[in-house]
C-alpha cells in the first residue's frame, strides 16, 4: 500500500490515511525482478490495508498463473499479518500450486520480546557479536495458525471449517547492552523482527528476501512523481479508479521500454554497467525526445540530431517494438 496524498479537496473517497494526511490508499502488486505492475486496487483513504486484501490476493494468484507456471513468492508487510492470508497461501499449496509467502509479524504491542529472547537464547543456532555490547540472535521456531476453510454443503453453502497448521517463524533479535556511543544500557535494548514463511531456505536468506522487497518503494515513487499520478484529476471515486488502472497499462509499457533499452545499452561502453533506469529517464530521453520531422522521397523522416546519445537506442527500440503491419487481404 502506498497512499496518494490529496489534501484540501473534496474528492469522493478522500480520507485520513495512516500517514496522518488526507488522501487515498491504493494497493499495488509487482511481479518479477523488473518490477512490472501485476495488479492494482484503488481504495479509500481510511480503509485498512487488510480489508479486501484476501480477494485481492486470490485475483493476483489467478493473474500470475496466466503469465507463468514458475513458483510464486508473495512478500507482504506487517499490516497484512492475518490468519486469513495464511489460509489462502496454504490452501494453494495443498492444491499443488507452488505458492510461497513471507510477511512480517505484527506484534500489535502484545509480545514480550524479553521473555521471547530468554526462550531462544540457549537454543539459537546463529549468534553474532558485531561489536562489544551487541548480540544478534537469528533462528527459527514454529507457530500454530488457525484459519477458516470454506466447506460448503447443499444445506449450508456458507459453512466454514477451521484448520490449524504450523508456520515456520524466523526471528532476528538484536540485544544491546552498550549503545554505539559507549553508553551502558540498563535494561538492555531489544530490536526484534519476526517473519512468517513456508520456504525451506536458510534463515538469513529469508530475511534478505523480505528486505529486498523494499525496492517496490522506488516503483511507488515512479508512479507518483515521475508519472505524476498522485494528484488524481476527478472528483468521482469510480473515475479515479479507472484512471489508476490505465496508469497500470502505461506503467508496464514504460517498464517494457526501459527493460528493452538496457539490452542496447549493454552493447555500449559505459563507465559502469547499467542495470536499471527510472521511468523519468525513459520519459525524458525516449518518449519526449526532440526531433525534426522532414519529408523526403515520399517518406516522413525524424531527425534526432547527431549529438543525441539516445538516438541509436531510440532507433533500436523503434525496430524492436514496432507493431506488425496488418496483412492486406
Amino acid at each position: 500500500m502506498s497512499p496518494f496524498i490529496n489534501e484540501k479537496c473534496k474528492k469522493e473517497g478522500n480520507g485520513r490515511t495512516y500517514k496522518k494526511k488526507d488522501g487515498f490508499a491504493p494497493i499495488f502488486a509487482y511481479i518479477g525482478q523488473e518490477g512490472y505492475l501485476l495488479g492494482v486496487e484503488f481504495r479509500r483513504g481510511e480503509q485498512h490495508c487488510q480489508k479486501g486484501t484476501p480477494d485481492f490476493l486470490r485475483m493476483l494468484i489467478r493473474t500470475a498463473r496466466q503469465i507463468t507456471d514458475a513458483p510464486l513468492l508473495f512478500r507482504l508487510d506487517s499490516g497484512n499479518d492475518a490468519a486469513e492470508n495464511v489460509g489462502i497461501f496454504m490452501e494453494e499449496c495443498y492444491r499443488g500450486n507452488n505458492v510461497h509467502f513471507i510477511f512480517k509479524r505484527n506484534d500489535r504491542g502484545r509480545v514480550d520480546y524479553y521473555a521471547f529472547l530468554e526462550e531462544v537464547r540457549n537454543v539459537c543456532p546463529d549468534v553474532v557479536i558485531p561489536r562489544e555490547g551487541k548480540m544478534v540472535f537469528t533462528g527459527q521456531t514454529f507457530r500454530d495458525v488457525t484459519y477458516k476453510v470454506p466447506n460448503p454443503t447443499p444445506e449450508r453453502p456458507e459453512r466454514q471449517s477451521k484448520k490449524t497448521v504450523g508456520i515456520r517463524t524466523i526471528y532476528q533479535i538484536a540485544e544491546r547492552t552498550i549503545d554505539k556511543h559507549g553508553q551502558h544500557l540498563l535494561p538492555p535494548s531489544l530490536e526484534a523482527d519476526i517473519y512468517y514463511c513456508n520456504i525451506g531456505l536458510p534463515d538469513s536468506r529469508i530475511i534478505e528476501l523480505y528486505h529486498e522487497h523494499g525496492t517496490m518503494e522506488q516503483y511507488h515513487s515512479e508512479i507518483k512523481t515521475n508519472m505524476g499520478c498522485e494528484l488524481l484529476p476527478s472528483g468521482k471515486f469510480a473515475v479515479n479508479s479507472m484512471i489508476l488502472h490505465l496508469v497500470q497499462i502505461a506503467y508496464n509499457v514504460l517498464r517494457l521500454i526501459e527493460q528493452k533499452s538496457l539490452s542496447w545499452w549493454n552493447t555500449v561502453k559505459t563507465k559502469r554497467p547499467v542495470q536499471r533506469r527510472r521511468l523519468s529517464t525513459v520519459i525524458k530521453n525516449v518518449i519526449c525526445a526532440p526531433a525534426l520531422i522532414k519529408t523526403h522521397a515520399r517518406k516522413v523522416l525524424a531527425d534526432l540530431g547527431k549529438s543525441n546519445i539516445w538516438a541509436g537506442n531510440i532507433m533500436w527500440l523503434a525496430r524492436t517494438l514496432a507493431p506488425m503491419r496488418a496483412t492486406r487481404l
